[in-house]
C-alpha cells in the first residue's frame, strides 16, 4: 500500500551533499477532476513550492487505454466521451497557466494496452527528475471513493491496480477527496442504511467544507516562456479511445461505423446528448454556467431557458433524431406551445440543470462543493424547498457513502475478486449511468468465464435488482438438476430512480430505462463480464422496459447509419443485436387485440377521409412520437404532482408488507423482511418522489403489438414497401418471447393480458403460472423451470408455432 503524508514541505539541507535534496510536488489529474477550482492537490502542491523554492510543480494528466476504457460512457458513447475529454483538458491547460501561472499541462495518451498508468508516471518523473538523482517525488491524487475505484474509474483507482510497480522509496502518494463534509466518511461502517437518519444525523447543522479558491502562485520558477500545447487534438483522443474500448469490447471491434452511429446518443441535454462540450464542459465553462444559472436566474427555470448561456438551444444543443428519448422531452418541454420558450414547469425542478451537470461532476470540471455553495446563494424563490443543484450534490454524496458503507460491512459480497469465493453466491457490483452511481447483482450460474450466455434482469415498480435473487439461484439449481449449461450468468440492475441507484431530478420514462439497459449491456454486460448473448427478462415495469430494449437491440448501425431512412428506438443508437431471447413476467404497458386495431385503423381511416392532412393517426406512437405530433403535454401543476406523490409514499411506506402479500397469493410467506426492509429503504432516499411525479406526464406508451413486430399493430410494416419508401421505421423484435405470466395476479385480468401477448404473432409461448404479479419472486423455481424449458425448446427450433402453452408445476 502507498504512503500517505500531509502535504507540506520544508527546506532539507545537509552537508555531506553539494546537491540539496528537492521535491517535486506532482500534481496527477485524472478523469474525476480537471480543473483548478477547488482542486485540494493543486493548493497542497503549490503551498509547498511557496514553502520551499527548491521545489517544483509538475501537472500531468495520463490516459493509458485502461484509464480510458474504464471512464464510464466510454463503451456507449465513445465519440461523444472522447470529445468532452479533450475539451475538459483545453480548458484546465489554460486555467492552470492563468491562474496557477503553469505551463504545460503535461498529458501523455498512451495507446498501448499493456503500459499501465504507474508505468507512464514513472516515465514522466523520470525525465524531469535526471539532472537530480537525490529528489524525491509527492504525487498528489484525487480519491474518488470506494465505489468508484472498484470500477476504475479515476486516476487513484489505477494506482491502485497497479500499486506493486510503484517505487515508494523516492515517490510518495497524497490522496485528496472532495467530500461534501468529512465526519460521514470516518466513520462508514457505521452509517445509518436509511437517508432519514443521515440526514439527521449528519446533513442538519452541518456545514458543506468551504470550496478552495483559486490559488495564485507568485513564487513558481517553471519556465513558461514555451508556447507548446500539449494537450492532444481531439481527433488524437477519439482514436487513443476507439482502440482502448475495441480492445476491451468485441461490439466496436466487429461492427464498423458504431462509434460514429452512437453519437448523441445519450440522455437528452448532457454532454452524451446533443449538448456541444467545446464551450460548455471545461472548468471554466461550467463555472460560468453554473453561475448565470444560480446568480443571473437565481435558479428560475424559464428564467434560465432565456438566458444566453442556456446550453439547451442550437447551435450548442443537437437533438438526435433517433432518439425517442429526446423527443419525449422535447415534447414535454413544449408544453401546449403558448411560449416561445418552452414550459419548464413540465419538467421537474432544475431538470435542465441537473441534465447539464451530469458530465461536469463526472469528468471533475467542476466541485460538488463549489455547486453546493453556489446553489445556497440564492434560495429567495425557494425559501419551502433545497434548491435543486444543492439536492443533486448532497443525493450523489449519500450514494457515494452508501456504497462505500456496503463495501465495508459486506467485504465478501463486494470483494473485487470473486475467485476466492468457495460458492456461486450472489454478488454486487456499481456502474454509471450517465454519470449518475447504479447497482447490480451478479449470480453466476456455471464456471465459465468467457464468451458467456446471459440472462439479463429488470426488476419493477418500487422494486430493485436483488428482487431477482431467489429467481437467479434456482436457475442455477434447476440447471444442476437437469444437467444442463442454457445460462453462464444472470445480471440484475438496479434502474435510476429505483433500488440503491441514484433517484435524479429527470423526467422517467420507459425511453430513459430502456436506453439505461440498453447501455449496461454495452458498458458491463459485454466489457467487464463477456456475454456474447443474452435472453432479457422483466417483470412489471420492467417487462415493459425489457420488451422495448429487446426492440431497441435489435437495430444494427447501418439502419441507424442511414440518411435515406430513419429508424428510431429509444436511445437512437444500434443495439449489441445480442438478444436472443424476451421473458415478460406480468409485464405492464398496452396490448391490443385484433379487433381493438382494427376499430382503430377505421377511426383513422374516417379521420382522413374528413380531412386529408389527418394522417398521423395511421403511424405507430414510435413514428408519431418521432414526428412531434403527441397531443399536447399538460401535465398537472408542478406543486400538485408533488404533493400527490409524497401523500402516496406515505400511505405505501407504512403498508408494504400488506400490499406484498396481497400481491403473493400463492406463497405469501416468501414477503420477508429483507423484501420490505429494501423497498421501505429505497424509498426513502433523496430523489425517489420524482418517479412518483414522472408518472402524471408520461408519453404515450408504445404497445406490444409495435414492439414485438405484432401480425396486426397501427404504423407502417418494418418491411413495407410504404416504409422502405423513406417513412419513418421502428426497431422492433421478432425472436422469441416466453411469457410467464402469474395468472392469480390483483392488479389486472392476468389471464386475458397471457392471451393478448399469445395471439400476437408465432414465436411467442405462454405458461400460466399460479401465482400472483410477482411470480419470479413468490415462486422462483417455477419460473426458472419455465425458462430453462422454453429456452432448451427455443434452442431446438420447437417453439416456432403461433402459439404455445406449457405449464409449470411445482415439484
Amino acid at each position: 500500500m502507498f504512503p500517505t503524508s500531509v502535504a507540506t514541505q520544508q527546506q532539507a539541507s545537509s552537508s555531506d551533499n553539494d546537491e540539496a535534496p528537492s521535491t517535486t510536488e506532482v500534481v496527477l489529474f485524472g478523469l474525476g477532476d480537471l480543473r483548478v477550482d477547488d482542486h485540494v492537490g493543486l493548493h497542497r502542491a503549490l503551498a509547498a513550492v511557496s514553502a520551499c523554492e527548491a521545489s517544483q510543480v509538475l501537472p500531468i494528466c495520463i490516459l493509458n487505454g485502461q484509464s480510458l476504457a474504464q471512464f464510464p460512457g466510454s463503451m456507449a458513447h465513445t465519440e461523444s466521451t472522447a470529445h468532452c475529454i479533450h475539451a475538459a483538458l483545453t480548458e484546465l491547460d489554460q486555467e492552470l497557466s492563468k491562474e496557477a501561472r503553469l505551463s504545460d499541462l503535461q498529458v501523455i495518451l498512451s495507446e498501448n494496452p499493456q503500459e499501465s498508468l504507474t508505468d507512464c508516471l514513472e516515465k514522466v518523473i523520470a525525465s524531469t527528475n535526471n539532472s537530480n538523482s537525490n529528489s524525491k517525488v509527492r504525487v498528489h491524487v484525487c480519491d474518488l471513493g470506494p465505489a468508484d475505484n472498484q470500477m476504475g474509474y479515476g486516476p487513484k483507482a489505477q494506482l491502485l491496480q497497479s500499486c506493486q510497480s510503484l517505487d515508494t522509496e523516492t515517490m510518495e502518494l497524497v490522496s485528496w477527496t472532495q467530500d461534501l463534509r468529512s465526519q460521514p466518511w470516518d466513520q462508514v461502517a457505521s452509517l445509518p442504511i436509511n437517508y432519514n437518519d443521515y440526514e439527521r444525523q449528519f446533513v442538519q447543522n452541518r456545514a458543506v467544507t468551504e470550496p478552495i479558491n483559486n490559488v495564485h502562485n507568485d513564487n513558481n520558477k517553471n519556465d513558461q516562456s514555451g508556447n507548446a500545447n500539449n494537450v492532444p487534438l481531439a481527433e488524437d483522443v477519439l482514436r487513443a479511445l476507439s482502440k482502448a474500448v475495441s480492445t476491451k469490447s468485441c461490439l466496436h471491434a466487429q461492427d464498423e461505423g458504431r462509434i460514429e452511429a452512437e453519437a448523441s446518443s445519450g440522455l437528452y441535454l448532457t454532454h452524451w446528448g446533443g449538448v456541444d462540450p467545446a464551450s460548455t464542459i471545461g472548468c471554466r465553462s461550467a463555472s460560468n454556467i453554473v453561475k448565470a444559472y444560480t446568480s443571473d436566474c437565481d435558479q428560475n427555470d424559464l428564467t434560465w431557458l432565456q438566458h444566453a448561456l442556456y446550453p439547451g438551444r442550437p447551435p450548442i444543443m443537437e437533438r438526435n433524431g433517433n432518439s425517442l428519448e429526446h423527443a419525449a422531452i422535447m415534447w414535454q418541454l413544449e408544453g401546449d406551445g403558448t411560449s416561445p420558450f418552452g414550459k419548464p414547469d413540465n419538467l421537474l425542478a432544475g431538470e435542465t440543470m441537473v441534465r447539464f451537470l451530469a458530465a461536469p461532476l463526472l469528468l471533475g470540471t467542476i466541485s460538488p462543493r463549489r455547486l453546493w455553495h453556489e446553489s445556497q446563494k440564492s434560495q429567495s424563490s425557494m425559501i419551502a424547498f433545497v434548491p435543486p443543484v444543492q439536492r443533486m450534490v448532497e443525493a450523489r454524496e449519500w450514494h457515494k457513502l452508501l456504497a462505500a458503507r456496503n463495501m465495508a460491512c459486506e467485504p465478501e459480497a463486494y470483494a473485487v475478486d470473486q475467485r476466492e469465493k468457495n460458492d456461486n453466491s450472489v454478488y454486487y457490483r456499481y456502474w454509471r449511468y450517465q454519470g449518475f452511481l447504479c447497482r447490480y447483482a451478479v449470480k453466476p450460474m456455471t464456471e465459465k468465464d468467457e464468451k458467456k450466455d446471459g440472462m439479463l434482469l429488470v426488476h419493477g415498480f418500487g422494486a430493485s435488482g436483488t428482487q431477482w435473487n431467489k429467481a437467479m439461484d434456482s436457475m442455477e439449481q434447476e440447471q444442476k438438476n437437469q444437467e444442463t449449461q442454457q445460462f453462464d450468468e444472470g445480471l440484475a440492475p438496479d434502474l435510476l430512480g429505483f433500488g440503491q441507484a441514484e433517484k435524479p431530478a429527470i423526467s422517467y420514462t420507459g425511453y430513459l430505462w430502456d436506453s439505461q439497459v440498453l447501455d449496461f449491456v454495452k458498458e458491463c454486460a459485454v466489457p467487464n463480464h463477456d456475454w456474447s448473448s443474452f435472453v432479457v427478462g422483466g417483470n412489471s415495469i420492467g417487462g415493459f422496459t425489457s420488451m422495448s430494449m429487446a426492440a431497441s437491440d435489435m437495430a444494427t448501425v447501418a439502419q441507424m447509419s442511414s440518411r435515406e431512412n430513419i429508424c428510431v428506438n429509444s436511445n437512437g443508437a444500434p443495439g449489441s443485436n445480442m438478444c436472443q431471447g424476451l421473458v415478460l413476467m406480468n409485464s405492464a404497458g398496452p396490448v391490443k387485440t385484433r379487433d381493438e386495431i382494427q376499430n382503430e385503423k377505421e377511426e383513422a381511416q374516417r379521420a382522413m377521409e374528413q380531412d386529408p392532412k389527418k394522417k398521423l393517426p395511421q403511424y405507430s406512437i414510435a413514428q408519431v412520437t418521432a414526428m412531434n405530433a403527441l397531443p399536447l403535454c399538460q401535465p398537472p401543476w408542478r406543486p400538485v404532482a408533488r404533493g400527490f406523490g409524497n401523500v402516496l409514499l406515505s400511505y405505501l411506506r407504512p403498508n408494504i408488507q400488506s400490499i406484498c402479500v396481497n400481491l403473493y397469493p400463492t406463497n405469501p410467506d416468501a414477503v420477508d423482511d429483507d423484501l420490505c426492509e429494501a423497498i421501505e429503504r429505497d424509498s426513502l432516499d433523496p430523489g425517489a418522489i420524482n418517479v412518483m411525479m414522472a408518472g402524471a406526464k408520461l408519453p404515450v406508451p408504445r404497445t406490444a403489438n409495435e414492439l414485438l413486430n405484432g401480425d396486426f399493430r397501427m404504423g407502417l410494416q418494418h418491411d413495407s414497401e410504404e416504409a422502405r419508401r423513406g417513412d419513418i421505421q421502428e426497431s422492433v423484435f421478432g425472436g422469441p418471447v416466453l411469457i410467464a405470466q402469474g395468472v392469480l395476479d390483483p392488479l389486472n385480468d392476468a389471464q386475458d393480458r397471457l392471451e393478448r401477448f399469445g395471439g400476437l404473432r408465432r414465436g411467442i409461448t405462454m405458461d400460466p403460472i399460479q401465482a400472483g404479479h410477482c411470480p419470479h419472486d413468490e415462486v422462483p423455481e417455477l419460473v426458472a423451470q419455465s425458462i430453462l424449458r422454453w429456452t432448451q425448446k427455443t434452442k431446438s427450433g420447437a417453439s416456432t408455432e403461433k402459439v404455445e402453452i406449457q405449464k409449470s408445476t411445482m415439484r
